[in-house]
């Protein structure tokens, strides 16, 4: 039998990675990141009217320049200190699910929702997981968005725990949807309307949420061809958190407010501000809020960041609601053998489409 082969896998990946990172690395080069802090801080806030050719984008609507911490919060005495002061209570939520999609021949949708609260003036907080199930018989359901109406039961039950003058609930996601653009219509705007009734459910009980998350949007690039009046591809092909690790010196240091837009922010008639958060020397979190809370964003600044120290690089709550989340291998795998279990199938081999057992048992 006749047989070739084109070469080694692991030469042709740390030749194509050198080149990836080089290339990275050029991309912050001095010369082009000064120029796009020129054009940055020459920005004068004002209102806009925004195009509608722009998918998303964010303008400053304070002076373009780097904002300190209002208070000196670099360590975990400090910060517990100041959250207690503040009266400060804050509670986080996340969500894991469970469905092999086609590849499993029973259409189930498991859903695990950690939520985790802690009220810092009173020493006293819970944790807690809220299960649902569904089997997807129908075409018209969509997992998204059942998660969502999960997260709605957690939500409520967040905000009933937190007590004090200052509370707040953290959300591991992004308010801006800017990654439903690639959804059909109607998904989408059902999407955003749930995103927004879980924002108002926290508004309507005088507590803010906060979005918080990692990003490698251009909103900000986007947003400076806007205001400079060029092109995008005249900018440096940089994102916002490759510029704003340059741009901010200091950890703890924030970029101006800006105001958020997005289409799915348009259409469910969303008003939203944020802010990028340098959390360490390499890295950037992007921080989002209903700007009717913008008046609070130094009270906003100085919690996201005592959550950053407490939880040593992101904020604690949403690492400890991730914790009570996520359904792991082992439990995955205990789904999966109480399913075959309940069809009467000696094992999950029985269930499972044939590509996804070559996945997981590859022919030798």
């Amino acid at each position: 039998m006749k047989w070739s082969s084109t070469g080694s896998k692991m030469q042709k990946l740390f030749s194509v990675i050198q080149d990836t990172v080089k290339n990275y690395l050029n991309a912050l080069r001095k010369e082009p990141m000064r120029d796009l802090a020129n054009l940055f801080e020459n920005i004068k806030p004002q209102k806009w009217e925004i195009s509608e050719r722009y998918s998303s984008l964010i303008i400053p609507i304070e002076e373009p320049k780097e904002y300190g911490l209002p208070k000196d919060i670099y360590d975990v005495s400090v910060c517990i200190n100041y959250l207690v002061n503040k009266e400060v209570s804050v509670g986080a939520f996340d969500a894991s699910y469970f469905s092999p999609g086609p590849h499993l021949y029973i259409p189930v949708l498991i859903i695990s929702v950690g939520y985790w609260y802690y009220n810092y003036s009173k020493e006293e907080g819970g944790d807690g997981v809220i299960v649902s199930g569904t089997s997807l018989l129908d075409d018209k359901v969509d997992s998204e968005l059942i998660v969502k109406n999960v997260e709605e039961e957690a939500i409520r039950m967040i905000t009933d725990k937190l007590s004090g003058e200052n509370r707040f609930v953290l959300f591991d996601e992004s308010f801006n949807l800017t990654y439903t653009l690639s959804w059909a219509v109607e998904k989408r705007k059902s999407m955003a309307e749930k995103v927004k009734n879980n924002i108002t459910i926290c508004v309507d009980k005088g507590v803010i949420p906060v979005a918080v998350f990692h990003t490698r949007s251009h909103d900000l690039i986007r947003g400076i061809a806007f205001l400079a009046n060029k092109g995008v591809k005249d900018m440096p092909n940089v994102s916002d958190a490759m510029f704003m690790r340059v741009y901010l010196k200091d950890i703890g240091s924030r970029s101006p407010l800006f105001m958020v837009y997005s289409k799915p922010v348009r259409d469910a008639n969303l008003d939203l501000v944020g802010f990028y958060l340098k959390v360490d020397t390499h890295s950037v979190i992007r921080v989002e809020f209903p700007a009717s809370f913008k008046d609070k964003v130094d009270l906003i600044h100085s919690v996201v960041f005592s959550q950053v120290v407490l939880g040593k690089g992101f904020p604690l709550a949403l690492q400890r609601a991730h914790d009570m989340a996520v359904i792991t291998r082992d439990e995955r795998k205990i789904i999966e053998e109480t399913i075959a279990e309940l069809l009467r199938r000696p094992s999950i081999e029985y269930i499972l489409s044939r590509k996804e057992l070559s996945k997981r048992w590859p022919i030798a």
